[in-house]
């Protein structure tokens, strides 16, 4: 099974975490990261179970580096294209 990280909790997150969420046994929604606080607990209800980060280094730190990483964010905020 293939653990996923969901980066940003916007529109697109939330549509792509539901989709990865709903993909039983094929892969596991394992982590999502938001870098708004305020939308920690929004996440956890939706999603119990599943971890909530404030950076993608803290997620890979627990999750390790054999996961899918899920860009939701608008291009701007990627650091990833900088």
């Amino acid at each position: 099974m293939v653990d996923i990280i969901v980066v940003g909790y916007g529109l697109a997150g939330r549509i792509h975490s539901k989709a990865h969420h709903d993909l039983v046994g094929h892969c596991r929604l394992a982590a999502i990261v938001e870098s708004r606080i305020s939308l920690h607990q929004l996440v956890r209800e939706q999603f119990p179970g599943v971890r909530v980060y404030d950076s993608l280094e803290a997620a890979l730190k627990v999750l390790g580096s054999d996961v899918i990483v899920d860009i939701c964010v608008p291009a701007r905020q990627n650091l990833f294209l900088a």
